[in-house]
């Protein structure tokens, strides 16, 4: 199975929210969402895009893409 990661979206992986750099199908970078902050992303790091798990999106009326 090819999962798919695409720019901009937010991904879940383990118990952190991520958002994604860049699209791609191997090894993307993201960076962790961390809503306790004032600035809530951390600093980009690598993860394969089967590791991530979209969340639901706003403007797809709370569908996956």
């Amino acid at each position: 199975m090819t999962h798919q990661v695409h720019q901009g979206q937010r991904y879940q992986c383990g118990q952190n929210e991520y958002l994604a750099y860049e699209n791609g199908t191997q090894v993307v970078q993201v960076a962790r969402i961390d809503h306790d902050l004032l600035y809530p992303l951390h600093a980009p790091i690598l993860l394969h895009a089967s590791q991530l798990t979209p969340l639901p999106v706003r403007r797809y009326h709370g569908e996956v893409r």
